[in-house]
């Protein structure tokens, strides 16, 4: 006789021994992946993206909610639960009320979601994390292709709509006013005014910006230098993406 297997919880995903294995569930069932080291031009546009949604929310009335980045943990469903790691996260206030000290991660469903695809990111698992954020009905997903230069934005009900850097990003309505180019993460971001302290570099002051600037600057962050460390399996990914969501999109 088959013995049943039961889904794993969260907490249970948790208490596993650090191994250098990458781990997450999806409807209770561990997928694992090696622990790889983001590669630099993956990381500035992490940072880029992640400092134009934080400088957006800075002029935002109180109460706000949080940006979070670098795999950040989310809890997204429950029985069976579904947790994962995203690269830039925005997390509204209502959910943010709702967490607790006991836990590390995000327990609810964000309002965005960016993931930059990696050399490493294997097709199946960006399918199946796109069908989960279908299935939480996340309100906005952006899907960042270093390779192709361009963003795939995922709405619920819609189909995906490609962006390449001649176009601007609109994160309307679930972000209001936020609006960049898709292009440009080489300079500092716009609004940061930095001066030479004794210890080294500190932010004086930021400033309100507007958000028709391009990701941390005017300078294409998908320059053709940055990419060549890219797999060519990473050149096919937005087309193969597209055309397994066009139905009914996320």
């Amino acid at each position: 006789m088959a013995t049943e297997v039961r889904p794993m919880t969260t907490e249970e995903l948790l208490a596993l021994p650090e191994d250098g294995v990458r781990r997450w569930l999806i409807d209770g069932e561990v997928r694992e992946s090696p622990m790889t080291v983001r590669n630099r031009f993956q990381s500035r546009v992490l940072i880029c993206v992640g400092t134009e949604l934080e400088l957006w929310l800075r002029q935002q009335p109180e109460p706000r909610g949080q940006i979070l980045g670098g795999e950040a943990g989310v809890r997204i469903l429950h029985d069976p639960d579904t947790t994962v790691g995203i690269d830039v996260v925005y997390i509204s206030h209502e959910v943010i009320v709702k967490q607790t000290d006991q836990s590390t991660l995000i327990d609810g469903v964000p309002t965005l979601v960016v993931e930059i695809l990696s050399p490493s990111d294997t097709q199946e698992a960006i399918d199946e994390k796109l069908a989960v954020y279908r299935r939480a009905r996340v309100p906005l997903v952006w899907l960042l292709d270093l390779t192709d230069q361009t963003v795939t934005v995922y709405r619920p009900k819609a189909k995906p709509k490609l962006f390449n850097t001649d176009e601007e990003l609109s994160g309307e309505p679930n972000l209001p006013g936020f609006r960049v180019p898709v292009a440009g993460c080489s300079r500092k971001p716009p609004g940061a005014v930095f001066y030479r302290a004794p210890t080294g570099w500190s932010a004086a002051r930021l400033e309100p910006m507007s958000f028709s600037n391009s990701f941390c600057g005017s300078a294409n962050f998908f320059s053709p230098s940055s990419m060549r460390v890219f797999s060519s399996r990473a050149t096919s990914t937005l087309a193969s993406i597209s055309a397994n969501t066009s139905a009914g999109g996320i």
